[in-house]
């Protein structure tokens, strides 16, 4: 199965595409993702805790199986579970400076002092959720399923083929909560800078979010919206939660979007066309340069392979 950003990757550019998933280059710096793992790491043992302490809530914090938990001294503290997570990645070979440990500790302590409780009843932390391109009752959908391909109405989906494969994608919700009878999707967003108030036309078209309110709304029947936490990741330590527009008309689009993308990968690798000599953007707003700076790609762009000399 494959997450979104397998497929935002091609959205943006088919070359970056390349260089990631059939090149297999690491570009750009670790860091940042770091310390995004490392705040959603703190943020989920926390919230995790509360649902517990609530009575009970899903958790995938420690794999994609769900477990039901209901004894918040199950699970690490958000303190503990930082510490825990940064051994498990420098055991795999990853460094992890100790200027973003500090830094995420602080930004994690000022969260928790600002928001001493939870925004709602918990029902679901770091969970998983798998959906398959195809039909339901005639319908051509995006479809949440599970291993058998039913849909948690118990209606059976016959996924589209290609050559011998499902148009499949996962996501995975940082938090789900019930507030006022209504259920919301929260995707966490560490920032290091902190403009929320352009989020909700910034993120209203992202596939990521789009795909997440379509699977959100087959999973809970209640389920009103989505929203973006964004929380500054550096003093002064802020944040804010944003509900991006509403985008009806590219969500009904998003499952054939999905399938062309499918398509045109399935194409090229059937081509066995040179991953060097795939399409690339011709525009370089929001690609080659974007919110996080200049892509990573760019100087394989510019110079082909032997700019892997430099990196």
């Amino acid at each position: 199965k494959r997450g979104w950003s397998y497929y935002s990757s091609w959205f943006a550019c088919p070359r970056l595409f390349a260089y990631r998933n059939r090149l297999r280059l690491q570009l750009g710096s670790a860091r940042p993702l770091t310390r995004g793992s490392m705040l959603h790491t703190m943020l989920a043992h926390q919230h995790a805790r509360w649902g517990a302490r609530q009575g009970g809530c899903y958790v995938g914090i420690e794999g994609d199986e769900l477990v039901y938990v209901t004894d918040p001294d199950q699970l690490l503290d958000p303190e503990q579970a930082l510490i825990a997570w940064v051994n498990r990645t420098v055991d795999k070979g990853t460094e992890v400076e100790e200027e973003d440990i500090s830094r995420i500790q602080d930004c994690f302590r000022s969260w928790l002092a600002e928001h001493p409780e939870p925004h709602g009843q918990i029902l679901w932390v770091e969970t998983q959720v798998a959906g398959v391109v195809g039909h339901k009752a005639g319908e051509f959908g995006l479809w949440v399923v599970d291993g058998g391909m039913t849909t948690p109405d118990g209606v059976a989906v016959e996924p589209v083929l290609l050559g011998d494969e499902r148009v499949e994608i996962t996501r995975r919700f940082d938090l789900v909560y019930r507030r006022a009878g209504a259920v919301y999707v929260c995707d966490h967003k560490g920032t290091g800078v902190f403009a929320p108030g352009r989020a909700k036309e910034s993120y209203a078209m992202d596939g990521g979010m789009a795909s997440q309110r379509i699977l959100a709304s087959q999973c809970f029947d209640d389920f009103r919206g989505f929203e973006l936490h964004f929380i500054h990741t550096q003093p002064p330590y802020r944040s804010a939660r944003v509900a991006p527009k509403p985008t009806p008309f590219r969500d009904e689009q998003f499952a054939h979007q999905l399938l062309m993308a499918a398509t045109a990968i399935k194409r090229l690798d059937d081509e066995k066309l040179d991953p060097w000599y795939w399409p690339q953007t011709q525009v370089e707003t929001g690609t080659c340069y974007n919110r996080y700076g200049m892509c990573g790609g760019f100087n394989l762009c510019a110079f082909g392979p032997r700019a892997l000399e430099g990196m």
